[in-house]
């Protein structure tokens, strides 16, 4: 297995519960981690607009480690084999064709190497989510950081890495989830709305 830490933030107690579940996962399959809770940022969208803050503090904490940043509400129920073999690629996600023909790559499940390209994207997402900070999340910054970061290598995850079982298993029939999400986001953001 590569030296890679799982990370994860979790704001409020409905996460707080996800956060322990993924937690449990990971510790079933002997995946390294770092859950941490966050301050409250004032609403949901807010809350999706801290994530390049910490992922920037994760980097800091293993500077020599690759991060693999998933959402609170997942669970780990295989291993990540790809993760595990190894990625040459500055980024790792999965890539999704949107209703409107845009194709986006899914903050859900992003592996992301210890190199000065990553720092100089999640530097730039950061500055993108601030400024931008009152755009709905589903507009978050990380896409066109990664578009506008110079000579960064990307590898397209399968979406079993990042797996929505709504808007997957049409469309993949057969996949074998490794990384389920369970879109508690949507109970939070109709909450907030």
């Amino acid at each position: 297995m590569k030296d890679y830490v799982v990370t994860a933030y979790w704001i409020g107690e409905k996460y707080r519960a996800a956060a322990v579940k993924l937690a449990a996962s990971l510790d079933a399959l002997g995946i390294p981690h770092d859950i941490r809770p966050q301050p409250e940022q004032g609403s949901w969208w807010l809350n999706m607009r801290h994530r390049p803050l910490f992922v920037r503090e994760m980097m800091r904490a293993y500077p020599d480690r690759p991060l693999v940043v998933v959402d609170a509400d997942c669970i780990f129920e295989r291993r990540p084999d790809v993760l595990d073999a190894g990625i040459s690629e500055d980024v790792a996600a999965m890539w999704w064709l949107e209703p409107n023909d845009r194709e986006i790559a899914y903050e859900g499940t992003m592996y992301l190497a210890p190199t000065a390209r990553v720092r100089a994207m999640v530097d730039r997402w950061a500055d993108i989510d601030r400024i931008e900070a009152t755009a709905p999340p589903e507009d978050s910054g990380v896409n066109e950081a990664l578009a506008r970061t110079p000579g960064l290598t990307m590898l397209r995850l399968h979406p079993e890495y990042c797996w929505i079982e709504i808007q997957m298993r049409k469309k993949y029939p057969d996949a074998q989830p490794r990384i389920r999400h369970h879109c508690l986001y949507h109970v939070c953001q109709n909450a907030v709305r």
